[in-house]
């Protein structure tokens, strides 16, 4: 995928959640011990707040929905619901599966859980209504990690593969890849994981794991 912009990103951050919200970044970060929400200056990478999680919890993904942003832990079936300004926890929500990722669609948020599985949730009341199974042509795709929601399509990082999904809800069909190959070839400290869109600028943002850097990447590969 075409690079079209560089910019700083904490090296220690072990990102699981990515989105870009009046002009920053929220970030997710993982890791028992060290898991936090942030919010960051984009073009400089400074963390402007950060909400440490309890030890216990593995931080996931993160998503905006009705100026709440929530973020799922791993293993833990808690999913923590935060104020946007001030950012401050504000309730808790159960979730019955591993949480991976998490993004608003519509009135939805969908969530993965590391299968080829995607669960359509009411922010609400926090119960699944629909879920569907991603697919690539017939063969199942599992292992969908951090998704993000780009015009009428969620995009979703494969864990542990350069290659983020370009999925249609409604049927679960993956209508395009985005190839970011090139990109992890200059970030050796770990895999993929992070999407942010800036809907309002049409900037496609994607960073990974201990990364350094962020990139803004090209849409061309949409169909």
């Amino acid at each position: 995928s075409d690079v079209k912009g560089i910019y700083p990103h904490d090296s220690a951050a072990f990102t699981q959640g990515f989105l870009f919200e009046k002009d920053h970044f929220f970030e997710g970060t993982g890791l028992y011990g060290v898991s936090s929400l942030r919010k960051v200056a984009p073009t400089s990478g400074e963390v402007l707040t950060s909400v440490p999680l309890p030890p216990h919890l593995f931080g996931e993904g993160i998503a905006l929905a009705a100026s709440r942003i929530y973020q799922l832990t791993w293993r833990s079936h808690e999913v923590r619901v935060y104020d946007l300004d001030p950012l401050r926890l504000s309730a808790n929500r159960f979730w019955p599966y591993q949480g991976w990722g998490i993004t608003s669609y519509n009135e939805f948020l969908v969530i993965s859980d590391g299968t080829d599985t995607l669960f359509f949730v009411d922010p609400a009341r926090f119960t699944i209504k629909s879920k569907v199974v991603v697919r690539e042509g017939d063969q199942p795709l599992p292992r969908l990690n951090e998704l993000e929601t780009v015009d009428d399509y969620i995009l979703a990082n494969v864990w542990q593969t350069p290659r983020i999904a370009v999925i249609i809800p409604a049927t679960g069909q993956v209508a395009a890849w985005i190839d970011l190959a090139t990109i992890v070839m200059k970030e050796p400290a770990g895999v993929a994981n992070g999407i942010a869109w800036d809907q309002e600028r049409r900037r496609l943002f994607v960073t990974g794991k201990r990364w350094s850097h962020v990139y803004e990447v090209s849409l061309r590969a949409f169909p």
